[in-house]
């Protein structure tokens, strides 16, 4: 998920919620489509859009990764990631993520967004 983020510099909630059909390719280029579903909602309607999957994602296997959840029947992407009490999956990965940068001694609050940062 860190990867992910990293290199599509979508917002946890966005990437919590993707499904497995949220990943395809459209015109040859494969993609990760953001928009509202049933375990995501958006923060604004100009926030849905096609993200090209970054070729480091690829080397790194996420089209693998995909195509074995799809091959699992999974309809969510991340399936182990339990949608909260307001609707969100995105709690459950914050938490987690926080430990472990707290693990290595992270803990600038403003080190923990992967939004904005370069790969």
């Amino acid at each position: 998920m860190p990867r992910l983020a990293l290199y599509t510099g979508a917002r946890a909630n966005e990437l919590c919620g993707l499904l497995v059909r949220d990943a395809k390719t459209i015109d040859g280029v494969p993609c990760v489509v953001v928009e509202d579903s049933e375990v995501r909602t958006l923060k604004t309607a100009s926030s849905t859009r096609r993200i090209p999957v970054h070729p480091e994602l690829i080397r790194l296997g996420f089209l693998d990764f995909v195509e074995r959840q799809r091959g699992a029947g999974q309809a969510r992407l991340f399936p182990e990631l339990t949608v909260g009490r307001y609707g969100s999956a995105s709690a459950q990965y914050s938490k987690r993520f926080g430990r472990l940068l707290r693990s290595i001694g992270i803990t600038d609050r403003r080190r923990y967004c992967t939004r904005h940062a370069t790969p």
